[in-house]
C-alpha cells in the first residue's frame, strides 16, 4: 500500500495492478482504507473502479465506500464517477443518502450527463425491487423511495438506454398514473423503448404464473 503514497505516475501503475487483483477475488488488508485516503487528491476513473473493488471485496466495505463517497459530493465530477463505479461494482454502496442526492442532481445535469445517474439509480432499484426494505429512520420504504423517485424525475425521463433500463426495473413499483404514461410513451416510441418495457412486462407475467 506504500506505492500509493508515492509519485503519480508509481501510484496509476499501481492501481491498475491492485484493480486486477480484487476484480479476480484476491484479498489485499488494508487496500480500502488505502484508497480512500487518496480521494481528497482527485477521484479518476481508475481510483473510482479500484475502491469499488476493494469495497466489494472486504467486508462492510459497502458502508465504508459510501461514507467515503459522500465525502466528495460537492465536487459533482468525482461524487458521480464514484458512484457510478460502486454502482457497478458494488451497488449495495448506493444507499438512501446517494439516491436521494443523485434525483436531486438529475434535472440539473445536461442530458449527456445524465448516463451516469441512471445506473446509479437503476442500481438502488435493482436492490430494492422486491420492496418493503427499510432506508432508515424517518425515509419510509424503498419501494415509495422509488416510486416518488419516478414522479420527479417523469420530465427528464429519455429514450437513453440506462434510463430505459431504470424503468423497466422499477416499473410494477411506479404509481399507476405514471406507470401508464411511462407505457403509453414507449409504445408511442416504439423501437427499443417498447422492446425494453415489454420485456419486463413478460418477466413480471412469468413470475406471477410460475
Amino acid at each position: 500500500m506504500q506505492a500509493l503514497r508515492t509519485d503519480p505516475k508509481a501510484r496509476a501503475r499501481c492501481l491498475v495492478v491492485l484493480r486486477r487483483v480484487l476484480e479476480c477475488g484476491g484479498r489485499v488488508a488494508g487496500a480500502l482504507e488505502a484508497l480512500a485516503a487518496l480521494v481528497s487528491r482527485g477521484v479518476g476513473v481508475e481510483l473510482a473502479a479500484c475502491l469499488a473493488a476493494a469495497a466489494e471485496a472486504e467486508r462492510g466495505g459497502a458502508a465504508r465506500a459510501a461514507a467515503v463517497a459522500g465525502s466528495v459530493r460537492r465536487d459533482v465530477a468525482a461524487y458521480l464517477r464514484l458512484l457510478h463505479a460502486l454502482a457497478t461494482t458494488a451497488p449495495r454502496a448506493i444507499d438512501i443518502t446517494h439516491f436521494k442526492a443523485v434525483i436531486e442532481l438529475v434535472p440539473k445535469l445536461l442530458v449527456r450527463e445524465r448516463r451516469k445517474c441512471w445506473d446509479i439509480l437503476s442500481a438502488f432499484v435493482q436492490q430494492n425491487v422486491s420492496g418493503g426494505t427499510s432506508c432508515g429512520a424517518g425515509s419510509g420504504s424503498a419501494s415509495e423511495a422509488i416510486a416518488d423517485m419516478y414522479e420527479l424525475l417523469e420530465p427528464s425521463l429519455s429514450d437513453d438506454p440506462a434510463c430505459l433500463q431504470l424503468c423497466a426495473r422499477g416499473l410494477r413499483l411506479m404509481r399507476a398514473p405514471v406507470r401508464d404514461r411511462v407505457v403509453s410513451r414507449a409504445a408511442a416510441g416504439g423501437g427499443a423503448a417498447l422492446c425494453v418495457v415489454l420485456e419486463e412486462i413478460a418477466r413480471r407475467v412469468r413470475i406471477a404464473l410460475s
